[in-house]
């Protein structure tokens, strides 16, 4: 059996994409000095399942997934649970999207706009920063995770302006 290097999924042998997740089973996690783990990029036409359901990636550089639901399968928003089996979550991040495993303890400030995901035994809080500029005062929240858990974040994010 081949372990899948994102999800841990067993697979067979002679596979090049993880039946789980639809990470490439033939590449190396991309890690940085620092401890980021970039997200696998899923090969064109990649076919996946999670529970009775099914999805195909089509497309490289602008990824459309076709899912096709199982009627007692659904889509949910906010917080997501397993209880005694691996479960799997379809996420879409702008730009690069990274994951780190903080070390109890361990924290970090992550601009609220690029946070994407979090383990729920990841701490997190807001933390203001006082910003100076010239003669003004400001102030900058950022959130701060706080591990042990993995925190995954986008590079790139729209802000949202009311008009």
């Amino acid at each position: 059996m081949i372990q899948c290097q994102w999800c841990h999924a067993q697979n067979q042998p002679g596979t090049t994409s993880c039946q789980t997740c639809g990470a490439p089973l033939d590449e190396r996690d991309k890690v940085s000095d620092s401890g980021w783990r970039e997200a696998p990029r899923l090969r064109d036409m990649t076919e996946f399942r999670f529970s009775g359901s099914t999805c195909q990636v089509e497309g490289e550089l602008v990824p459309v997934a076709e899912i096709n639901l199982h009627p007692q399968d659904g889509m949910y928003m906010d917080r997501f649970v397993t209880a005694g089996y691996p479960g799997m979550l379809l996420l879409h991040g702008n730009g690069n999207v990274l994951e780190r495993t903080l070390r109890p303890g361990e924290k970090i400030l992550v601009e609220p706009g690029g946070f994407l995901y979090k383990d729920s035994t990841v701490q997190m809080q807001a933390a203001q920063m006082p910003l100076k500029t010239g003669f003004m005062r400001h102030a900058m929240y950022l959130a701060e995770m706080t591990g042990p858990g993995r925190i995954g974040i986008q590079s790139m994010y729209v802000h949202h302006h009311a008009d």
